[in-house]
């Protein structure tokens, strides 16, 4: 078992030998984890929101209120057993969500 300041701090990436837990936990809890990169996200939708390139719906669509697969991923963080199928139906369509929000960055950005 994986010690938290490791997962939390100092993993760059989890590898396949780590627990569905300790994925979760990384994604949830690192700089380098989804929910980091989600923020960085938000922060930037909420900018172009406040400068008036994009409308406030997209908060909604792509940004700090389009919260369910935060909420999801908090939710297994938190768990001592993760299942598989769960972990990675929830990590792919946390990574899907971003591509969009980036996409759509860069369409606002230009």
């Amino acid at each position: 078992m994986l010690s938290f300041t490791f997962i939390s701090e100092t993993a760059k990436a989890p590898t396949q030998d780590w627990a569905n837990h300790e994925v979760a936990k990384f994604h949830y809890f690192n700089p380098n984890g989804l929910i980091a990169q989600k923020r960085k996200l938000d922060k930037a939708i909420d900018d172009l929101i406040d400068a008036g390139r994009a409308m406030g719906g997209a908060a909604f669509a792509y940004g700090s209120l389009n919260y369910y697969y935060t909420d999801r991923l908090i939710h297994l963080a938190g768990l001592r057993r993760v299942d598989s199928s769960t972990l990675r139906i929830i990590i792919s369509g946390f990574k899907d969500e971003l591509r969009k929000a980036e996409a759509f960055i860069a369409e606002k950005s230009v």
